[in-house]
């Protein structure tokens, strides 16, 4: 289980047999072989770790369901450890489970914040409520309005 605060971010680096990612020293320090990471929200088992590299293996499923794919060398990834009975839940909480791809079409200034307006595929839209918490690349949102997409 996750919450949706990202409290690091990592690098792409590159698809070899699996995903490598460059992680931060000190969320590495606490990842070993089969620890659940949420990596632009979705829920990774992590094979390996040299140092501040992880190794992951991805299904094509996943794949197909997030941008995971489409990741270039370098490319900024939010990251996530799962929550444990002691952590204090800030966000909502999340699986890491991926249901489809959402497309940005609006960033809306309002104040200090930035209301952004997503267009979702149909088969999602019966999960989505006014109210209700989304998460997009693993960050977690409230739905402002819900409407027909």
């Amino acid at each position: 289980m996750f919450t949706g605060i990202i409290t690091h971010t990592g690098r792409f680096i590159k698809k070899t047999k699996g995903f490598e990612f460059k992680v931060p020293a000190v969320p590495a320090k606490k990842i070993t072989k089969g620890t659940s990471i949420a990596i632009n929200g979705v829920c990774l088992t992590v094979r390996n770790r040299i140092g501040t590299t992880i190794y992951v293996d991805i299904m094509p499923e996943t794949l197909e369901k997030t941008i995971l794919g489409d990741l270039k060398f370098d490319d900024q990834v939010n990251l996530e450890l799962p929550v444990t009975p002691q952590s204090f839940l800030s966000g909502h909480l999340l699986t890491g489970h991926m249901d489809g791809l959402a497309k940005l079409e609006t960033i809306t200034k309002a104040g200090n914040s930035r209301i952004l307006g997503f267009s979702i595929p149909g088969s999602l839209f019966k999960h989505v409520v006014r109210k209700g918490s989304i998460a997009i690349n693993g960050v977690s949102l409230t739905v402002i309005e819900a409407g027909k997409n």
